[in-house]
């Protein structure tokens, strides 16, 4: 499950995940997430795991994801920051997503990602 909230002002997206996730889900979001901003040329994404639990999905499906967020056009023009407690961490996903070049923050705190994620403007 999760929500997408828009705010123009900011510049930024904020989708938040509850439950149980699965990468099926993660790639839905950004489905919609990729609509909201070619709708609206927001730049920054706040993508929030830390209500969620990353369920294991196996290898080929963290890859898929990786590639999602590596070879995307809208996806890399984004500034991306995941919020998420250190046991809610996909190290698959991370591990393959940084090899194909993601450059995406990773914080503990939202309050910390979205002065990362204004920084950056």
């Amino acid at each position: 499950m999760h929500a997408i909230e828009t705010d123009p002002q900011a510049g930024l997206v904020a989708t938040t995940f509850y439950g149980e996730l699965h990468l099926d889900e993660r790639c839905v979001a950004l489905d919609k997430v990729v609509d909201v901003v070619k709708r609206t040329v927001v730049s920054r994404l706040l993508i929030d795991l830390s209500l969620a639990r990353i369920a294991p999905d196996g290898l080929g499906a963290a890859n898929r994801l990786a590639n999602r967020l590596t070879r995307d056009e809208v996806l890399v023009a984004c500034r991306i920051a995941y919020v998420g407690r250190p046991t809610q961490e996909d190290p698959a996903v991370q591990v393959l997503a940084t090899a194909k070049g993601f450059a995406g923050g990773r914080f503990s705190d939202r309050g910390q990602a979205m002065d990362w994620l204004r920084a950056q403007a």
